[in-house]
């Protein structure tokens, strides 16, 4: 047919298209009696191309397909009953509104319901799809229903978010007993699906309320964009990501989430990915953020994102027992784009090629399970923070152990699951500095990571008294001579660079969590607290200062705790005068010391509640707040954003890592740190600080 069908049945008394066979209707018309009964396939069922199609209530009976068109200029099939098709019940295709509402499909060879989209992006407003409260009942090939929303795309990229996303809502399929196959290359969208929906957009708005029972994967199976926010887990037929149908140009295969938008998976939620290939982009589904992915599991109820070949999670969702098993690869993964975010907390990653990868531009932070994947985490020169990860070895993921790998320097990986921080080697023998005569202000310098000089101690070849102090503290001394000399010029003061490594972890990144990194910091840490002792005892009227950046501020941050928990009085009022810190990597939450964020500015609530990199180390010994007893003569400053001592979520590290290491290696700069010199002076004074002094 190429004209137009027009069928305006009632609920009472529908329109029938039946077999001459069936007898049910119209009476014998055959005249055999019974001699002879109808079958699906009887005749070739209402079908037409480039027809108009406007058909409400009517029965169609024991076709090969019930109601079928191409290239339709109108399509419209509402409260109408196909039963006994011996191909699909519904499969209708056209460039204009397509309107599927109402109907049962009862008993057929194929797909319930197809319905396929094939306008152009360039008329978009016209290519709408509705596919809503349809019941679907017996299908012994395909999938219950299946939705194709994909039009041609011949305007560019920009035009494709302005496809009309399909409405699939209220339906309901039970009985579809077609196998699921395992066959990489295949494209037979849905076999054995509850619901199969492919589109250019997808509002989950517009796909609720779908149920389903006994069906062999009772399941929506989804590929597109996401135009909408998703929460998972979904009420009614759970998700299963899989095979966009009709490749498009810009268009991948698997789930993506559009800019703007965010996927949500909440603690408990499995999401699952078909495996089989696509035949145009050779690659499985994966998972694709433009947008944000939040993902809120819990430690003893993770969100799990895996393959549909897995029953250990979610059950057997495609009902082949145990015919089949997952395989690392059988998903492509999470991808993060270029200006993407990612946060997934206690989330478990399984059968993955590469279970994330995160673009130089885009960032997350992923704490979870690896273990099954073919790779872990390819991370580039975009941010990612992985520690409390299982890469399924104690020594960590390749190639740093024997785990599953991972690469990219901006990933920090360290401490993982199974972390047991490196005993440091012993470090070199204290050494009095050479010439010390005493002083009223000693002030000790300790540098930050990868600070000049470099190498094993002693390894000053000046004098120690201005070798060794790091450009950032020996601006915190300049700040503090300039007070004293303003209102006490009198002062005398001595200065020493504290000798140890201070090794450049940050210029090298897979040096962090090694035995060299915890050698370097310790040895530090024996040095001050040898040096502290020893000063208050050779000069006990002296008062010391003590000032430390990044790595410095951390050897002084443990030092401290260690010399408070011996009891030690170097510690005490009289001997200690005030603490300046820059970037301490051990700063805790809502810490007792005075902190700055500028150098006219206190810091705001989200750097207080901030914690340092040293944090997530598991050293209960050596993680902690200050001791009390000395936070009220402690200064600290942290910028905002600092990966060191307030590092960033993932939604502020749009620009990648190095973006902001250099709030780090460049932020401090003279004027303040000079600020926190200025207020140990009046410290040591007794002096009100005034901080827009």
């Amino acid at each position: 047919m190429s004209g137009a069908l027009v069928v305006n049945g009632s609920s009472s008394s529908p329109a029938v298209f039946t077999s001459l066979l069936d007898d049910s209707v119209g009476g014998d018309t055959n005249g055999d009696g019974t001699a002879s009964s109808p079958v699906a396939g009887d005749w070739g069922g209402i079908s037409g191309s480039s027809a108009s199609l406007s058909i409400d209530h009517a029965d169609v009976r024991y076709g090969q397909t019930g109601i079928s068109g191409g290239s339709l200029t109108t399509t419209s099939v509402t409260n109408s009953t196909v039963e006994y098709a011996s191909y699909s019940g519904i499969s209708v295709d056209s460039s204009v509104a397509i309107t599927v509402s109402g109907n049962t499909v009862t008993g057929v060879g194929s797909s319930g319901i197809q319905v396929s989209q094939d306008g152009t992006v360039s008329n978009a407003a016209a290519s709408t799809t509705t596919v809503i409260n349809n019941t679907v009942n017996g299908v012994s090939g395909g999938a219950g229903i299946i939705v194709q929303a994909d039009p041609y795309n011949n305007s560019g990229t920009a035009a494709l978010a302005n496809v009309p996303a399909p409405t699939v809502t209220g339906n309901n399929v039970t009985g579809v007993s077609t196998p699921f196959a395992h066959t990489s290359g295949s494209q037979d969208q849905g076999a054995g699906f509850a619901i199969a929906i492919s589109a250019t957009n997808l509002l989950p708005a517009q796909l609720t309320g779908n149920t389903g029972s006994s069906n062999t994967v009772n399941a929506l199976e989804l590929g597109g964009t996401l135009r909408g926010n998703l929460i998972l887990p979904v009420a009614g037929l759970p998700i299963v990501v899989g095979l966009v149908d009709v490749p498009i140009y810009g268009f991948t295969s698997g789930l993506a989430v559009g800019s703007g938008v965010t996927l949500t998976a909440n603690a408990g939620a499995v999401l699952k990915f078909n495996p089989n290939y696509d035949a145009y982009w050779n690659s499985p589904a994966g998972l694709s953020v433009s947008g944000a992915l939040v993902v809120n599991g819990s430690s003893s109820s993770p969100a799990v994102f895996t393959s549909l070949l897995d029953d250990s999670v979610g059950g057997d969702t495609n009902g082949d027992g145990t015919a089949s098993s997952p395989v690392a690869g059988d998903w492509g993964g999470i991808s993060v784009a270029d200006g993407a975010t990612a946060s997934l907390v206690n989330t478990d990653i399984r059968y993955a090629s590469t279970a994330l990868s995160v673009a130089d531009d885009g960032a997350a932070e992923f704490h979870g399970s690896v273990v099954t994947s073919a790779f872990g985490v390819s991370a580039g020169d975009g941010y990612v923070d992985a520690t409390g990860v299982d890469w399924g070895d104690s020594y960590g993921p390749s190639p740093i152990g024997s785990g599953v790998a991972y690469s990219g320097g901006a990933a920090n990986v360290v401490p993982w699951v199974g972390y047991v921080a490196p005993a440091p080697l012993p470090g070199v023998p204290y050494v009095p500095p050479a010439a010390n005569p005493c002083a009223q202000i000693y002030f000790v310098a300790v540098r930050g990571s990868g600070e000049d000089p470099q190498g094993d101690p002693p390894i000053y070849g000046g004098d120690e008294s201005s070798d060794g102090l790091g450009s950032r503290v020996r601006d915190v001394l300049t700040g503090m001579t300039d007070e004293l000399a303003q209102y006490s010029p009198s002062t005398t003061v001595k200065t020493y660079g504290l000798q140890y490594r201070a090794l450049g972890v940050l210029s090298d990144p897979l040096l962090r969590g090694t035995q060299a990194y915890f050698t370097s910091i310790y040895e530090g840490v024996d040095q001050l607290t040898e040096l502290m002792s020893d000063e208050t005892r050779m000069c006990p009227t002296e008062k010391i200062v003590l000032s430390g950046y990044s790595q410095g501020a951390l050897v002084i941050h443990i030092a401290l705790r260690d010399l408070a928990s011996s009891g030690s009085p170097s510690i005490s009022a009289t001997h200690l005068a005030a603490v300046a810190l820059i970037a301490d990597p051990a700063k805790v939450a809502n810490g007792g010391e005075y902190t700055l964020e500028e150098f006219d500015k206190e810091a705001g609530s989200g750097i207080a509640k901030a914690e340092g990199i040293w944090t997530k180390f598991p050293l209960d010994s050596d993680v902690g707040p200050l001791p009390p007893s000395v936070t009220g003569r402690t200064i600290a400053m942290c910028r905002n954003h600092d990966p060191v001592c307030a590092p960033p979520s993932p939604q502020f590290l749009l620009e990648g890592l190095l973006a902001y290491v250099h709030i780090h290696t460049d932020g401090y700069y003279q004027t303040e740190s000079a600020v926190l010199g200025r207020w140990a002076a009046d410290k040591f004074l007794a002096r009100a600080f005034v901080l827009a002094d």
